[in-house]
């Protein structure tokens, strides 16, 4: 059915009075003082951030596609120190509230953003005013249909704990923010609701990689959720997910990550100079925890963490040989196994506070581990070790006890060779904390009346009368 003459009259007419609306709207636009905006720009960042922003180079009035403001080398110090630097910052404006005289953002692009980011004794972060910003909690809500973040650059440097983050060539796009500013007493942190996605070249934390990284971000209800994570770690692929919850003052954190089939020879190296190990393993952790600081977040870690390997080759010593000997030398410290052990799942501060003798050293013996299982559970930041065991060629190692991460402490950890039916033939403890442990001597739960090898190869039951409380009953098979 034909549309009526007038209603055809009438949209002609409504569009006409839009486009002339539009066309005064954009010739207003080309009169407009870009240096004005960057005075006014300048003034309410410094304003809001305590700090000082700046725009250092050009400024520009933006037609195409969208109507916008283009400032060049802008830049945000605290003193003398210049944290943040952004080639250009790019907004556009929303048509339909303009011509309303209402200005309100329809994008915002930063290009090439570089972050230098320092936390020193003296000075502190070099990215948090020193005083409580004007007009703080006075500020309006505001809201961006859509910004991007391309080519971005980021360094954070701790002196303090002589640590270094660096992440490199991130694209981030996101749409629907909205933020609404703190309140003026600082009681709560408002994160801004968003959603967004992430791409990142390279990220490095002390000697850890990670490449090929992308990632789904959002924001909602001071809840940030980072999902879908994806990249190349030590050799594998990592997949994960990590929720922080800062509702309350005390901040929930949880996160996922499988790490599969990755290079145990690299990430030795990234604690030792020497080759260590080779071989593939998997790496799972579900963790969650509280706090604001490390030692909060450490101290409250609960969940479980897991590695699994086979086919891996230890360099440095003959295992088995040492142990067909043991009786009579008992050259080869059985905590020292613990290592291999401790740097899956649990980390390498371990390892770098007891100095392991007798692993990874340039000695050309190697030993052939059939299996590996490390399986911790963690309660308030220690490490409980439910089914941890490696088997070679000819022998079963395994451990039991825990480790006290909130105080840096061995919590009764024992390493024991046990036969084919779990129990320990010989045992060694490890006690105290991480810098200064102290290692008891061997003990042998039963009488060396026959060759070691051989104790081990018939099992305990047969030379002796008393019941076996077993050592290991894991998934780890004896030889």
């Amino acid at each position: 059915m034909p549309m009526p003459k007038t209603a055809r009259i009438f949209l002609v007419i409504l569009a006409g009075l839009f486009l002339a609306g539009s066309l005064l709207v954009l010739l207003a636009w080309l009169v407009i003082d870009a240096d004005d905006f960057k005075d006014r720009l300048e003034q309410t960042a410094s304003q809001a951030l305590g700090m000082k922003a700046e725009v250092q180079g050009p400024s520009r009035v933006l037609l195409w596609p969208v109507a916008g403001l283009r400032f060049e080398d802008f830049s945000i110090s605290k003193g003398d120190s210049e944290w943040f630097k952004a080639s250009a910052l790019e907004v556009r404006v929303r048509i339909m509230p303009l011509i309303r005289g209402q200005l309100e953002l329809a994008s915002l692009d930063l290009v090439e953003p570089n972050f230098r980011l320092e936390r020193s004794e003296k000075e502190g972060f070099n990215f948090i005013p020193d005083h409580e910003p004007e007009n703080s909690g006075q500020a309006q809500p505001w809201t961006i249909q859509n910004f991007k973040v391309s080519d971005l650059n980021l360094s954070f440097t701790d002196q303090i704990a002589d640590k270094r983050i660096t992440v490199e060539n991130c694209d981030w796009t996101g749409h629907d923010l909205e933020w609404s500013p703190s309140r003026a007493d600082g009681s709560q942190l408002n994160l801004p609701d968003f959603n967004s996605n992430l791409t990142c070249g390279q990220i490095t934390s002390s000697s850890l990689e990670a490449i090929g990284v992308k990632a789904e971000i959002s924001g909602q209800s001071q809840q940030i959720m980072i999902s879908q994570v994806t990249g190349q770690l030590l050799g594998g692929e990592f997949t994960g997910w990590m929720k922080s919850d800062f509702a309350e003052s005390r901040p929930r954190h949880s996160f996922e990550l499988e790490l599969a089939d990755f290079q145990i020879e690299q990430f030795i190296k990234t604690f030792r100079e020497e080759k260590g190990a080779e071989g593939t393993a998997t790496f799972i952790a579900q963790l969650n925890s509280s706090g604001q600081s490390s030692s909060e977040i450490v101290a409250s870690l609960n969940g479980q963490a897991e590695i699994t390997g086979t086919g891996i080759i230890l360099h440095g010593l003959n295992i088995d040989q040492q142990l067909a000997h043991y009786e009579s030398t008992q050259r080869f410290k059985l905590v020292d196994a613990a290592a291999f052990f401790v740097v899956g799942p649990l980390g390498v501060g371990i390892t770098r506070g007891y100095g392991f003798a007798s692993l990874f050293a340039h000695t050309g013996e190697q030993t052939q581990i059939r299996e590996l299982v490390s399986k911790w559970d963690f309660s308030d930041g220690v490490a409980r070790a439910q089914d941890v065991a490696f088997a070679t060629a000819k022998n079963r190692i395994a451990l039991a006890g825990g480790i006290d991460y909130a105080n840096s402490q061995f919590q009764d950890l024992n390493v024991a060779v046990v036969d084919h039916e779990g129990c320990a033939v010989v045992e060694q403890a490890i006690h105290g904390d991480f810098q200064n442990p102290r290692v008891d001597t061997p003990n042998f739960l039963v009488a060396l009346t026959s060759p070691f090898m051989d104790i081990i190869q018939r099992g305990v039951g047969l030379l002796t009368d008393k019941e076996c409380d077993p050592f290991y009953t894991g998934r780890v098979a004896p030889p």
